[in-house]
């Protein structure tokens, strides 16, 4: 058990209770991304994302599939001191590097061709993700590979029946979390897709 010490009643503490509303208030001021600031960030990831997949479809021959918006800015969890935005792009295990800093260099000389006006140092491998840098608004994102066996709209495997841990294989290398729960998680989202 914790000992507690009260406060004494002639402390300036005494009086002073918190409200839900100072709570509120500190939130909104200190610790929320603000609506608006959310919006301008998707938009930015979407025209990025539109780009990733206009490129994908423009060259099948590397087995790029699709991009998903993933993180705390997709899930509405998002953080005011937010550094960075998630990304995950699909790529055909069987097309891909296997080895990790050979698939991360792989995707980094995919994101250079998408994007050729940006200068190479914009675009860089990290440990676990590639990171586009926009120079102007200064938004960075984590472009996170997920190496897929499944068919392209992710909802079913290769024989018809509903995903399973053996019909997909994803990189165990997130930047925040561990190969199990990035199976779960997506696990969970077909099922959610399925009902």
């Amino acid at each position: 058990m914790i000992a507690t010490t009260p406060i004494p009643s002639d402390s300036p503490l005494a009086s002073q209770k918190v409200a839900h509303s100072d709570i509120s208030t500190f939130a909104d001021a200190s610790i929320n991304l603000k609506r608006e600031d959310a919006e301008e960030y998707r938009g930015q990831v979407s025209r990025l994302r539109d780009k990733l997949d206009r490129y994908a479809a423009d060259h099948p021959d590397y087995g790029l599939i699709k991009t998903l918006l993933s993180g705390s800015l997709a899930k509405g969890t998002a953080l005011k001191t937010l550094n960075d935005i998630d990304v995950a792009f699909y790529v055909k295990a069987e097309k891909a590097p296997t080895g990790e800093p050979e698939l991360l260099n792989w995707l980094a000389e995919r994101l250079r061709e998408a994007y050729p006006q940006m200068a190479a140092s914009q675009i860089q491998s990290n440990k676990h993700s590639v990171s586009i840098k926009y120079a102007v608004s200064g938004l960075s994102v984590d472009v996170v590979p997920v190496q897929y066996t499944g068919d392209a709209d992710g909802r079913r495997d290769r024989e018809g029946s509903a995903p399973s841990k053996s019909c997909r294989r994803y990189w165990c290398f997130r930047p925040r979390g561990d190969c199990q729960s990035v199976q779960s998680t997506a696990r969970e989202r077909f099922k959610k897709v399925e009902s």
